[in-house]
């Protein structure tokens, strides 16, 4: 059977990978923008950037110039860099938001619990003995161990101790029969 939650988690650990070696590229990157200015019918290549709050624009020479053409290919690399990293920006959240919901899906509550034996359209709401809750943990937990045999035998002391509990005013016969339809096959 396939582990959904391992497969989810493999997946998030993988873009996370791929996200880390992309910042790591994108450093290796000059900062800013290259843009091109026209004087006297003649073209030229800037690079404009921040150091803090200063603007700095940076001559790198005329545009057919290789250090020019170079600088442009750099930005037109850098620019697809980062669209790459807000796609999986993107990917890595969706991903960890089904792997949480996968994790809590795998988590057993109280109310979702599955039994083999007993009735779970049967909620008993109404107080009990601690001899009675003890008698009901021990027949829930064969029931898990699917211990057919214990779960038979702990689900006789629980009729029993039900029967000594309405002789003595305890449990009405509406809450014995309850416990009966509940624990009982």
């Amino acid at each position: 059977m396939v582990d959904i939650e391992k497969v989810l988690n493999d997946e998030v650990n993988n873009l996370q990978s791929k996200l880390f070696k992309l910042e790591e590229k994108l450093q290796s990157y000059p900062k800013g923008t290259v843009f091109v200015r026209k004087m006297h019918n003649r073209y030229f290549v800037y690079r404009k950037y921040r150091e803090g709050n200063k603007v700095i624009s940076e001559y790198l020479g005329p545009s057919d110039k290789d250090s020019a053409i170079q600088a442009e290919l750099q930005f037109l690399e850098a620019r697809k860099i980062k669209k790459q990293i807000i796609k999986l920006k993107d990917e890595l959240q969706y991903f960890t938001k089904l792997a949480k919901i996968a994790k809590k899906s795998k988590e057993p509550s109280l109310k979702e619990k599955v039994f083999r034996f007993i009735n779970n359209n049967i909620k008993i709401n109404f107080n009990l003995s601690a001899t009675m809750k003890n008698l009901l943990k021990k027949a829930e937990k064969a029931d898990e161990q699917n211990d057919y045999g214990l779960y038979m035998n702990v689900v006789d002391a629980i009729d029993s101790q039900a029967k000594k509990e309405v002789k003595d005013h305890i449990l009405t016969e509406g809450q014995w029969n309850k416990l009966l339809l509940r624990y009982c096959l």
